[in-house]
């Protein structure tokens, strides 16, 4: 529910004032669907169960990026500009990178950090190069 509330109000606010549908599914659509997992992950792991938060988002992530975008192709082409698709993977790859358990196999608050700002260092790149 909270997701529709984000997701239609963001759409209207930004419409009228003309900033572009890929902004806005870049940013406000995102938040707004992926609010469910966030809230399913952070209940998990302050209730101690760590590998249920990570294999919400992994599981998430990869139905999402496997699942639905294989659904939406068979039904109509997508079109993915060349800048999109590199910037996408040279972020997946950081994401690997600050992800992969060192030896005290865990995900600790800089990584977390780094994870935020690379989610918004794509989407500020995704915008300008493939917007």
């Amino acid at each position: 529910m909270a997701g529709v509330l984000v997701v239609g109000g963001a759409t209207r606010i930004a419409g009228s004032f003309g900033i572009p549908p890929y902004l806005i599914g870049a940013t406000p659509v995102v938040l707004g669907t992926s609010m469910p997992e966030l809230a399913t992950t952070l209940v998990a792991v302050f209730r101690g169960h760590d590998d249920v938060g990570v294999g919400t988002l992994l599981g998430s992530n990869v139905f999402n990026a496997l699942f639905e975008v294989g659904v939406a192709a068979t039904i109509t082409p997508i079109v993915i500009s060349g800048a999109a698709l590199w910037i996408a993977l040279a972020a997946g790859v950081v994401v690997v990178a600050c992800v992969w358990p060192g030896r005290q196999q865990v995900l600790g608050r800089a990584r977390g950090v780094a994870l935020i700002l690379l989610s918004a260092l794509t989407t500020a790149l995704l915008t300008v190069f493939a917007g």
